[in-house]
């Protein structure tokens, strides 16, 4: 890729390609204008490892001061679990200091420019509701709400167990096993430990096939899978809980270390597989998933919900979860969809 593409100066600001050495200046930069969402530097580094550029494509460009300081950076890329091969994800941050001087703009060129090269049928991006100007970016070029996304936050001493003592005796007493992903590995040993996570697995698989979204889910492999989540560095297996029927899981629901936010624990996927569900093994799970938090010293614990998941939110709702300032994700229509046919190297049901 030559210079070319990449944005001209802007006043004292320069533009080039990002690089794996920019990744500590990323994660501080995020830290800056998402405080309460910082980064834990080693949990981006295993993501940047994991990344699977065989299958998904991504560019990244960042804006630097004259002294080599990242004030801006500008992010294209394929949504690893929502993939369609015309539409992509973009991010644009700009340092707060360093704003309406044109960075984002000129970021934000630069990745519609990546985007008409590779014939992107359309873009999406996700802003915070009440970042005023965030909003006024993305509308005042062309972008329009798609969907909301509710960050939802738990006060782990105000939330009352004994208003669901009943919500695990109700499981348990109908034959359904709660245990979690530590406790499972170790009963097994090294011998069971690939079949216990490919059941686990199958789970999150089945359980995000009707996760609303505005793409279809896709399911990550079972090798990248294992990769990207149980050997991240945020994996908490002792918190990974899990229901079994018998001798199969049904259920899950993970939770994640968020050691950039001391104290605050995330909450991750939540999942029942669909002939169990209704039975109130979510609920069951989740009232753990707080009994780790409160054991564990946590005081916090973050979710995020689509809007349209009303049966989760009524969970998070009903625990005590208060809704913080919505997530918009909104999109850019770049120009219209063609029919992709079934088979063809660029059909999404093919990397399913």
């Amino acid at each position: 890729m030559s210079g070319s593409d990449f944005p001209k100066p802007t006043g004292n600001v320069g533009f080039r390609a990002f690089t794996a050495d920019d990744v500590p200046a990323w994660v501080e930069l995020h830290a800056r204008i998402l405080p309460e969402h910082a980064q834990d530097l080693a949990d981006v580094v295993h993501r940047e490892a994991t990344w699977d550029g065989a299958r998904f494509w991504r560019n990244r460009a960042v804006a630097f001061t004259p002294d080599g300081r990242v004030i801006g950076v500008g992010i294209i890329e394929h949504l690893h679990w929502q993939f369609h091969p015309h539409r992509y994800a973009v991010r644009v941050l700009v340092d707060p200091n360093h704003r309406g001087l044109g960075i984002g703009t000129s970021l934000h060129a630069w990745i519609v420019g990546q985007a008409s090269r590779r014939n992107a049928w359309s873009l999406r991006g996700e802003v915070q509701e009440k970042d005023v100007a965030a909003v006024r970016f993305v509308t005042q070029r062309g972008y329009v709400e798609a969907q909301r996304n509710w960050e939802s936050r738990l006060d782990v001493e105000s939330f009352d167990p004994d208003q669901f003592a009943n919500a695990e005796r109700r499981v348990t007493g109908a034959g359904i096993r709660l245990t979690s992903l530590a406790i499972e590995l170790e009963r097994v040993g090294a011998a069971g430990r690939d079949a216990v996570l490919r059941a686990v697995h199958d789970v999150e698989c089945e359980g995000s096939t009707d996760e609303p979204s505005l793409d279809p889910i896709t399911p990550a492999p079972f090798e990248r899978w294992v990769a990207e989540v149980v050997e991240a560095p945020d994996a908490l297996p002792d918190a990974f809980f899990l229901a079994a029927d018998d001798t199969r899981y049904v259920a899950l629901s993970a939770m994640m270390q968020r050691r950039a936010t001391p104290g605050v624990l995330g909450q991750g996927f939540t999942a029942v597989v669909k002939s169990h569900r209704g039975r109130g093994i979510a609920m069951a799970l989740k009232v753990r998933t707080v009994a780790y938090a409160r054991a564990n010293g946590y005081r916090e614990i973050v979710t995020w919900n689509n809007s349209r998941n009303r049966p989760m939110l009524r969970i998070n709702e009903a625990m005590g979860f208060v809704k913080q300032p919505v997530w918009i994700e909104y999109t850019l229509q770049l120009r219209e969809p063609e029919c992709v046919e079934p088979g063809r190297p660029d059909d999404p049901s093919a990397l399913q």
